[in-house]
């Protein structure tokens, strides 16, 4: 499942292991969605039918630093903040 995109409208991907192993992809966008896809795709993850990736988790007070990585484009996943 393909959930946003921050580097922008437009990817390019090799689809031709997805077409061998029949994957279906499903895209979103969690600020255009409706409030029952956004519940139907949280239940995806609660039950491990999909996993999000990752790439940092950060309190809360290092929002800056968050911000300053996905500014630089390095990361791949999601930076995760946590308020304590």
């Amino acid at each position: 499942m393909l959930i946003g995109n921050l580097g922008g409208q437009q990817a390019t991907v090799d689809t031709q292991a997805w077409r061998l192993r029949r994957v279906t992809v499903i895209g979103g966008g969690m600020l255009r969605t409706s409030t029952q896809n956004e519940q139907h795709i949280l239940e995806l993850i609660a039950q491990k039918a999909v996993t999000p990736v990752i790439a940092r988790i950060l309190p809360v007070e290092q929002a800056a630093e968050a911000h300053r990585l996905l500014a630089s484009g390095k990361t791949l996943g999601k930076i995760v903040l946590l308020h304590s």
